[in-house]
């Protein structure tokens, strides 16, 4: 936890919770302000060939687990989605206080997985080594977020106890990505997973999994070859905000 956080736990105990306004309605979310200190993204999210205008908007009243919307604004439409941040303590707070503690959410990159258009890779939370976030894509006219199977959560980088990478497969416009997991084996080594997830609708499914254990030697060159805690989508990374690894 932080320091900004310390001290809002300090200064907040024993007071009652500020009141909290309705969710926004995903229509408004063009009126909201910008989150502060987000900047946007420019991005052919759509695939019409024009770049797109992404920005992370703040309904600051609104909790902090609806609060925050992920707009896309486009040649014709604008879309949006809520990215929930989940409240970090054990009474829900507003949306303008998490965004006052911490850096997340904030659009982090794009990158060509579908055969037309653009995903969004969203930080929603940090720890001393590692990421969480989510993935947002256009499926069916709607930004969606896109879920993955439970043991390939869309978190990256991580330290000696555990480190996650992705990318995409066939570098990209295949529909499906790369989810390369390493840590250490009880004996000098390295256990690696190698999974290849296809994105079927707002759904990510495993299409095949290889699990292997290497020499420590060995293992280090395969977390090069394969970017391990050096890098996320390394190969097709469409563009960047310059805030992530």
């Amino acid at each position: 936890m932080g320091g900004a956080a310390l001290c809002y736990a300090a200064a907040s105990a024993g007071a009652p919770p500020r009141p909290l306004a309705p969710c926004p309605r995903l229509e408004k979310a063009h009126d909201l302000p910008l989150r502060a200190g987000g900047r946007p993204l420019r991005a052919d999210v759509d695939g019409d060939g024009v770049r797109d205008r992404v920005t992370i908007r703040l309904a600051g009243k609104a909790p902090d687990n609806c609060g925050f919307l992920l707009l896309v604004e486009a040649r014709k439409r604008r879309y949006a989605a809520r990215v929930p941040q989940g409240t970090k303590w054990s009474f829900p707070i507003r949306a303008s206080e998490t965004s006052a503690m911490y850096p997340e959410p904030y659009v982090d990159f794009t990158v060509p997985i579908q055969r037309r258009g653009l995903v969004i890779a969203v930080a929603q939370q940090h720890g001393a080594s590692n990421v969480s976030g989510s993935l947002y894509a256009l499926v069916h006219s709607r930004l969606q977020r896109l879920e993955f199977p439970q043991r390939h959560g869309f978190w990256y980088a991580g330290s000696l106890a555990a480190s996650q990478t992705f990318d995409c497969y066939r570098r990209g416009r295949s529909g499906a990505i790369v989810a390369t997991a390493r840590w250490p084996s009880r004996r000098p080594g390295w256990w690696f997973r190698r999974s290849v997830l296809r994105l079927d609708g707002a759904r990510f499914r495993v299409v095949r999994t290889h699990v292997l254990k290497v020499s420590p030697a060995v293992g280090g060159r395969l977390s090069e070859r394969w970017h391990v805690s050096y890098g996320l989508f390394r190969s097709c990374t469409a563009s960047r905000n310059g805030r992530g690894p």
